[in-house]
């Protein structure tokens, strides 16, 4: 009886240990990372030897105000596939919003859940700030001219206003830059060969969308068979218009076969690169460039930017009509 207990505990034991250094690290450091905008080397630790799955989503919406990329919110940003000899998957990404990613860890047959807060960048926020105290100027000076003016021009104030809003508000929120939807013409589908070997690669859908994961079958094949020693993928995305590398990451597979998802985030034409390596020091690369259909923010989020500027704009007016000294004066002028 006492050797069942103590292999029972034992193997309690050496379970919590296994899973005791299950964490990501990120350089720079949490508190330091500028979303949409830094390239973040990640480091997720797991048990050596193991074959594994990773999953990322993006930060839920919060009801108060959305980010920048509103389509983006509660939504899967990567799944990662492999094997890894160290415990180690090394990549590097762009985060795209603030808030707190939630981290699926999944290795021999266990779970684990990590956590990444990302805060808003400080220039976001300034800027954020001199908009709405410019706004706020705005609603004081309308309430000055509700205080000041006849119902006539009142009224033509007030059309004024609301005017100004419906135009501003939609600024508020970015459209994932300016690619629309476009009618795809045919699959996605990538080829590349070097003597007696082949690498395919093909996405699950005919193009990449804004909100929409992308799922990368890769295969590298000898002869026609595919490969059944380990191969080495890198994977890279390179934003265009701005020359900026979104994600670059590297992963192994015991076979010639992968599967990788990532989400391309934001709409513009992206360049995509993948390449493997065998043991045989084998290489090849294939890939393109990928046109990422842009979506419009839901009617959520336009709402609550509308909301949020309305509320802005009546307190400035609710200031300028009720705090700001004139009204007793210009009853007595009137007088």
């Amino acid at each position: 009886m006492k050797w069942i207990v103590w292999v029972f505990f034992s193997f309690i034991f050496s379970s919590g240990h296994l899973w005791a250094n299950v964490e990501i690290t990120t350089n720079p450091s949490p508190d330091h990372i500028k979303p949409d905008q830094d390239l973040v080397e990640t480091t997720i630790s797991l048990p050596a030897k193991s074959e594994y799955e990773i999953i990322i989503h993006t930060p839920q919406s919060r009801w108060w105000v959305s980010t920048d990329f509103p389509v983006v919110e509660g939504t899967q940003l990567y799944h990662f596939r492999g094997f890894t000899e160290d415990g180690k998957v090394h990549f590097k990404t762009i985060y795209p919003i603030r808030g707190e990613y939630q981290i699926e860890v999944i290795a021999q047959g266990e779970t684990h859940k990590l956590s990444l807060a990302v805060n808003e960048n400080s220039s976001e926020i300034t800027n954020m700030l001199i908009f709405l105290g410019f706004l706020f100027l705005i609603g004081m000076i309308g309430g000055q001219i509700f205080l000041r003016s006849s119902r006539a021009k009142t009224a033509m104030a007030t059309l004024a206003m609301l005017g100004m809003l419906s135009v501003l508000a939609p600024t508020e929120q970015a459209h994932a830059h300016e690619n629309q939807t476009k009618e795809p013409h045919q699959t996605i589908h990538w080829t590349q060969s070097q003597g007696d070997y082949s690498l395919d690669v093909r996405f699950d859908s005919a193009q990449a969308i804004v909100g929409k994961n992308v799922d990368f079958d890769i295969q590298l094949k000898k002869r026609g068979e595919l490969l059944q020693t380990s191969i080495i993928v890198e994977i890279e995305t390179f934003r265009m218009e701005d020359q900026t590398t979104l994600f670059k990451g590297q992963f192994t597979s015991k076979t010639g076969q992968m599967k990788q998802t990532l989400h391309y985030f934001d709409g513009a034409e992206t360049k995509t690169t993948l390449t493997v390596k065998s043991l045989d020091n084998l290489k090849l690369s294939t890939g393109g460039i990928v046109d990422v259909a842009g979506i419009a923010p839901p009617t959520k989020a336009k709402f609550k930017a509308m909301t949020l500027l309305t509320l802005v704009v009546l307190g400035g007016m609710a200031v300028g009509f009720f705090l700001i000294p004139g009204r007793k004066m210009i009853g007595e002028t009137i007088s």
